[in-house]
């Protein structure tokens, strides 16, 4: 299981759109389960997104997908954060 954080462009992104975005990105992974999507306050109206993945160990982890969640529109940064195994 990974745990990324995406930080959008500013508090006036939709979040909701670059969800829909990160569940397209996912769908096209068939060994990569999408397990959360939630919002995380960080401060002065800003949120970031944090998602939940459960995916195979192999393969050099997350940088991939992070790289296709990078591209998404409205996506200022994308962190890595846990890594373990379930």
């Amino acid at each position: 299981a990974a745990v990324i954080r995406i930080m959008p462009e500013g508090p006036e992104t939709n979040l909701t759109k670059i969800a829909e975005e990160i569940m397209h990105v996912v769908s096209k992974h068939p060994h990569v389960k999408l397990n959360s999507i939630q919002e995380k306050p960080i401060g002065f109206g800003l949120k970031s997104l944090e998602i939940i993945l459960v995916m195979p160990d192999s393969g050099g982890g997350t940088d991939k997908i992070e790289a296709e969640f990078g591209k998404i529109e409205g996506v200022e940064n994308v962190e890595p954060g846990e890594v373990t195994l379930i």
